[in-house]
């Protein structure tokens, strides 16, 4: 089956500054994505925390920080097209944090 979207909200590895295992999480989550999606047509959407995925790094330093989401994406023919704040569309009563 191939779906128009894929939806990941906030990946992470386990740990605060796991860069490398998130990195390797994102790549082998859009590896994977691609055979799911509609070619040509399909999306994946992706909610990162604000620096996270790399595409508002003003510096050379900030991006080696980032997950490098765009690079991993590029590396499996995929394209970064829009980078959107993260907005709830349910009621966020029920969290527990």
């Amino acid at each position: 089956n191939k779906f128009d979207r894929i939806q990941f909200n906030f990946p992470h590895w386990l740990g605060k500054a796991n860069n490398r295992y998130n990195r390797q999480l994102i790549d082998n989550f859009l590896k994977s994505a691609t055979d799911f999606i509609t070619p040509n047509t399909g999306e994946i959407h992706m909610a990162l925390c604000d620096g996270q995925g790399g595409s508002s790094a003003s510096t050379l330093e900030q991006w080696k920080r980032s997950w490098m989401v765009a690079l991993y994406a590029a590396d499996h023919g995929l394209l970064l097209t829009h980078v959107l704040p993260f907005e709830p569309t349910h009621d966020l009563s029920s969290h527990r944090g």
